[in-house]
C-alpha cells in the first residue's frame, strides 16, 4: 500500500511541475509575444515618422529648388548695355516684375511699342519695373535710340 501511495504522490507531482511548466513557458512566451508586438509597433511608427519625414523634406527641397529657379530675379532682369537690350527676348510668367537696369553711360528710356508700360528717361545705373499681368508678347523700344528693340514673352 505504502508503495502505491508513493507512486500516486510522484505521478502528482510530475503532473504538477509539468503544469506548472507548461504554465510558465506559456506566460513567458506570452510576455515575449507582446513585448515583440510593442517593438514592431515602436519600430514600424518610427520607420513611418523618418519616411514621412524623409518624404517631406524631399518634396520641400524640389518644391524649393523648382520655386526658386521660376522666381529667380536675375531671369527677370534685363541690361542696357552697349546700345542693346539683353537679352533680347525675355521669356516670364504671368505675374513676373521684369525689371531693366541702364549700365550704360548714356540715358536709355524703355518703351512698350503698344503703350503698355513706358519709363522715363534712365539715365547710368537706373532701373525700371513693369509687372506683366496678362499672356503675350511685348515688343519695346528705346525712343531715345531707335534701332534699340527688344521683347518680353508671357506664358
Amino acid at each position: 500500500m505504502k508503495l502505491n501511495e508513493l507512486y500516486c504522490f510522484v505521478i502528482k507531482v510530475i503532473r504538477i511541475k509539468k503544469s506548472t511548466y507548461f504554465t510558465n513557458i506559456n506566460s513567458y512566451s506570452n510576455k515575449y509575444t507582446i513585448l515583440k508586438t510593442r517593438a514592431m509597433k515602436t519600430s514600424n511608427r518610427k520607420i513611418k515618422k523618418i519616411s514621412f519625414f524623409a518624404l517631406t523634406l524631399a518634396s520641400l527641397f524640389f518644391l524649393f529648388a523648382a520655386c526658386s529657379k521660376a522666381n529667380d530675379p536675375a531671369s527677370n532682369q534685363v541690361t542696357i548695355q552697349n546700345n542693346a537690350f539683353s537679352p533680347a527676348t525675355l521669356t516670364v510668367k504671368v505675374g513676373t516684375t521684369v525689371i531693366w537696369t541702364n549700365k550704360d553711360g548714356t540715358p536709355h528710356t524703355v518703351t512698350s511699342d503698344t503703350g503698355v508700360f513706358s519709363s522715363v528717361n534712365l539715365n547710368p545705373n537706373q532701373t525700371f519695373s513693369f509687372m506683366f499681368m496678362n499672356k503675350g508678347t511685348f515688343n519695346y523700344h528705346c525712343t531715345i535710340h531707335s534701332n534699340m528693340t527688344a521683347k518680353i514673352v508671357v506664358n
